[in-house]
């Protein structure tokens, strides 16, 4: 990773301004930035906290761009994507899950089902 790339990064974990709670530090790996070891979300970490908080992917298309790249990839994996939602402990998350599983995934059955059992009422 280049510096430049590095310190975008590091700027935008600033900006996001969010204090990050336990639960929110999973599915990381450590790299090397020359002689800083930094944690990096694996893939379908990155997919949850998109689906956390849109607006720091680029909104909710981008989300769902994100999404539908990750279900046409080989590293796709359920389990471990309803498994970091249950660690955010955001009801936020399903629904928006289940809205973009909805539009562009019918064939999600057994996802789309655990994502409206999930959901609560109310604004989240």
């Amino acid at each position: 990773m280049q510096k430049k790339q590095l310190l975008f990064l590091l700027h935008l974990l600033s900006v996001a301004g969010e204090i990050f709670k336990p639960c929110y530090i999973v599915g990381t790996k450590p790299i090397c930035a020359g002689r800083t070891k930094i944690e990096i979300s694996d893939v379908t970490k990155t997919i949850v906290d998109c689906l956390n908080d849109p607006a720091m992917a680029g909104g909710i298309r981008l989300t769902y761009d994100f999404l539908r790249n990750y279900f046409h990839s080989k590293e796709k994996n359920i389990r471990l994507l309803v498994d970091y939602a249950e660690k955010m402990h955001s009801s936020a998350v399903y629904k928006r899950l289940g809205y973009l599983l909805e539009l562009g995934f019918p064939e999600e059955k057994e996802l789309l089902a655990l994502c409206k059992k999930k959901i609560k009422q109310g604004y989240s």
